[in-house]
């Protein structure tokens, strides 16, 4: 019998011993693994409550979106794996619009677009700025009156920082112009035709086009196509634009839709002798010094080359939105500078400090003070504080 209690408290004992050494492996694990203890408190909380707890949340991101999605994984258990193939999918698709932005791209779905040709490196300072304010919100219940637009119409760069700017109610603002050119321009009345086009690549070479088709420039000389096209033009056809090209090219449009050039940018060339007079015609065209170029068609198409990465990022975003009323503008003096403004939005990269003042100003901004080197014209008067309309 003595035997016998001894084995039983040798049995016990080592049982008691195999228990600790457990015990001590769990607590090891524990330790190693919180968050697993965490989780299964919450499940044991969520089941004591008699509720289910709430199943996390799956974020997919869309290369061709601006926002992210958030959703609840699906109950059939098979969302991980719908998940990794989707991201797989945005990946794929991430990659291929990386691919259509280093090599340009047309506002046709944006395609692949037949330019592909290096960018110039933009400097590392970039503007932006919402031209108007935010709108005015009633005042003690009583409706205010609506600032008048004022839209950037029209961009011109020149060299020396030179910038010249019109706005849709007839206004237009510019600094370091040629002299000549701001004689010309200065004290200017609305009524006078406006200003539709304007090239300055050098102080003493320029032209700017008015809206009736008449022209004014710094008296270069004429000689070739282009004084053909100048001085001896189509019946029935007026000017409406040239623009300068690197190597004294340059690109003349009519508003019957016709056009003359000579010694462009080759992509350009090659882009405009496919065209046929049953294409839209040419509404907007901007070179830069380096050869880039911008152009966009009456029926909304975009084509460009060569031009600032930024701005091929903005103009793909503008194109997607199918904003009608893009206004771009290139640097005649260099590669990297650019202007893109839609309705109330622009950003642009320029030499210029005082660009962003005259946009804020010219929006009533009363605290700004514009430089002497600005010249606005006709004299803007910044708006004015609404004042409540009466009601009856």
């Amino acid at each position: 019998m003595a035997e016998s209690k001894d084995v039983d408290e040798l049995q016990q004992q080592a049982q008691q011993l195999q228990l600790g050494q457990l015990a001590q492996q769990e607590q090891q694990q524990g330790q190693q693994h919180p968050a697993a203890d965490k989780l299964v408190a919450a499940d044991t909380d969520a089941a004591d409550a008699g509720t289910d707890a709430p199943p996390p949340l799956n974020v997919s991101v869309h290369a061709d979106a601006t926002s992210s999605t958030l959703s609840s994984p699906s109950p059939n258990g098979n969302n991980g794996n719908d998940n990794e193939e989707q991201q797989q999918q945005h990946l794929q698709a991430h990659a291929q619009e990386e691919e259509q932005v280093h090599d340009g791209a047309s506002s046709h779905g944006i395609d692949d677009a037949q330019q592909r040709t290096l960018s110039p490196e933009p400097p590392a300072v970039q503007n932006s700025a919402r031209i108007h304010g935010p709108k005015k919100e009633p005042v003690d219940g009583v409706a205010v009156e609506e600032e008048p637009e004022r839209d950037v119409v029209y961009m011109a760069f020149g060299p020396r920082g030179a910038f010249y700017v019109r706005w849709s109610d007839g206004s237009s603002a510019w600094e370091n112009i040629p002299p000549m050119l701001h004689t010309k321009l200065y004290g200017r009345m609305k009524h006078l035709p406006s200003v539709q086009s304007m090239s300055m690549p050098e102080m003493n070479q320029w032209i700017t086009v008015f809206s009736d088709g008449s022209f004014a420039t710094s008296g270069f000389p004429l000689y070739g196509k282009l004084k053909d096209a100048l001085q001896d033009p189509p019946v029935d056809s007026e000017l409406k634009s040239l623009v300068f090209a690197p190597g004294g090219g340059w690109l003349l449009t009519r508003d019957d839709g016709t056009m003359a050039w000579e010694r462009l940018p080759t992509g350009l060339d090659e882009l405009l002798r496919r065209r046929t007079r049953s294409d839209a015609p040419l509404d907007r065209v901007a070179i830069s010094g380096y050869g880039g170029w911008f152009v966009r068609f009456a029926d909304g198409e975009c084509e460009w080359e060569a031009i600032p990465k930024p701005l091929e990022k903005l103009l793909i975003q503008h194109i997607r939105h199918g904003d009608p009323n893009i206004v771009v503008a290139l640097s005649p003096t260099d590669g990297h500078s650019y202007f893109v403004a839609v309705g109330d939005t622009a950003e642009w990269v320029h030499d210029s400090a005082s660009l962003r003042l005259v946009l804020e100003w010219s929006n009533g901004n009363e605290s700004i003070a514009l430089p002497e080197s600005v010249v606005i014209n006709p004299p803007l008067v910044p708006l004015a504080s609404p004042s409540p309309s009466s009601t009856k």
